[in-house]
């Protein structure tokens, strides 16, 4: 969640930036000079000039696509980070279902511990199939009472 906002923070200081740079009077380059007509061969043409080659509104379409590449890459960042949560029912209410505990058998085989509110349940899960093994008993919360042994010599 922090990405977004540097990256907003960012996408603004850009965006600000092309602004100031078309409406500053200052950085604006003088009209070029008139150009001496060139001479009519056959074949020749005018010299080329490099200055205004881009037109007035080129800063603001380099901003442009600058602002759209910025979101772009900040909404796949918010995606990546959290995930397509806006597609995914949301629970409504406490989850009854829980998974406790797992170990790998290897081969792509499970045990599984499940509890469904107070009961627990030994599950199996391989490819293509899930087995119920057995259902799991409380231990006991106290520990036994053990007479002590007599020792015979």
């Amino acid at each position: 969640m922090r990405l977004f906002p540097a990256l907003l923070a960012a996408f603004s200081l850009a965006v600000a930036t092309v602004a100031a740079q078309q409406s500053d009077p200052a950085q604006e380059s003088p009209p070029p000079p008139p150009q001496q007509p060139a001479a009519t061969v056959y074949g020749a043409t005018e010299p080329r000039t490099t200055h205004g080659t881009y037109g007035e509104g080129h800063n603001l379409q380099f901003g442009l696509y600058l602002a759209a590449l910025l979101g772009l890459f900040a909404g796949g960042a918010y995606l990546i980070r959290n995930g397509f949560t806006m597609f995914q029912p949301k629970a409504k209410g406490d989850r009854k279902l829980l998974i406790s505990e797992t170990r790998v058998l290897g081969n792509r085989q499970f045990l599984i511990v499940a509890e469904y509110e107070s009961r627990k349940m030994l599950l199996g899960v391989c490819p293509g199939r899930i087995d119920y093994l057995c259902t799991l008993a409380e231990p006991d919360r106290e520990f036994p009472q053990i007479s002590p042994e007599k020792i015979e010599a």
